[in-house]
């Protein structure tokens, strides 16, 4: 199945359509960028008797991919979670969203193409820069106060024990970039 670079749900609404713009705007400032993929879904799946929580992505139509720090295939790539409990706020017939989100990214070091790129600080700052204003998110906003770089972090709320150790050795890294979401079209 070929998988687009920036594959979005039809008709976003709320978190969705602030998650597409940003979506494209990491896609467009982050040319290493392989995939950057929407909100990750929680699936259970059961192995060996073991229970294993892993994120899958919307890849269009009706498909969503189960991704892993070890799936090589994929590339560089992308993917936001949205955490409860979500706040609404109503100012007469303006209202607002707010939640925690995270960003998480995974990549392979190697196939970052600016020779400067290749060690850690230098992508989470190409990766902060473009998250603290260069890209333009019109439907809301995306704030930044955390980064974590332990897979332990990086892939919280998933499981990640059945993955191969050598994926989680330089030169793969992961980044998990959290704060608040906050979305202005709640009565559109």
């Amino acid at each position: 199945m070929a998988i687009e670079r920036v594959p979005k749900v039809k008709s976003p609404r709320l978190f969705d359509r602030v998650i597409v713009e940003a979506q494209q705007g990491l896609a467009d400032k982050l040319g290493w960028l392989d995939h950057s993929f929407g909100r990750a879904e929680k699936v259970i799946e059961k192995r060996n008797g073991t229970r294993v929580i892993m994120p899958a992505v919307y890849v269009g139509g009706n498909e969503y991919l189960n991704i892993n720090p070890d799936d090589r295939l994929l590339g560089n790539y992308s993917f936001f979670t949205i955490e409860d409990p979500q706040s609404v706020e109503y100012a007469g017939r303006v209202g607002k969203a707010r939640a925690n989100f995270s960003l998480v990214v995974w990549l392979d070091l190697n196939k970052v193409e600016d020779e400067d790129q290749r060690n850690v600080e230098a992508v989470k700052a190409s990766i902060l820069k473009a998250l603290s204003g260069g890209i333009h998110i019109r439907s809301g906003a995306i704030r930044v106060n955390r980064v974590y770089e332990h897979p332990d972090a990086v892939f919280s709320g998933f499981s990640y024990d059945h993955v191969d150790a050598s994926a989680l050795m330089h030169p793969y890294c992961g980044l998990r970039f959290s704060g608040e979401i906050v979305t202005n079209d709640l009565c559109e």
